[in-house]
């Protein structure tokens, strides 16, 4: 049988120090990512989702119960429990679909979405948790 050594301890190990306010921001834009990147993060179980930057209004903690699309370009919509059909807005082809395959997503998991609505009534940002 073989014989199990015990690993050494570490020696001068690096060890948490605490982040100046300089180096948090620096630390904070390096990962907003590119433009376009999410800029939320998974918020706790009740919190109510801050405006990230964009005008509009958001709604938090929501469930998609249902989808909508039409052999017409740029028409999908999502049904949110409690709010009715909300239609996305259809700023480009791809950002449709990415937002009708998160909506699709979230309504079949039964995951939390949050979302930013402009005046139109239209979805322009969606997050699926």
């Amino acid at each position: 049988m073989a014989r199990r050594t015990k690993a050494p301890e570490p020696v001068d190990a690096p060890r948490p120090t605490a982040l100046s306010h300089e180096r948090r921001s620096e630390i904070l834009a390096a990962a907003a990512g590119p433009p376009g990147a999410p800029v939320l993060g998974p918020p706790a179980p009740g919190a109510p989702v801050v405006n990230a930057g964009g005008a509009g209004t958001w709604q938090s903690d929501r469930r998609i119960t249902g989808l909508f699309s039409a052999d017409s370009a740029r028409n999908s919509w999502l049904l949110v429990q409690g709010v009715g059909w909300k239609q996305l807005a259809a700023t480009s082809d791809g950002g449709l679909l990415a937002m009708t395959a998160i909506g699709r997503a979230a309504r079949d998991a039964g995951l939390r979405v949050d979302y930013r609505e402009q005046a139109d009534g239209r979805i322009y940002e969606l997050y699926a948790w």
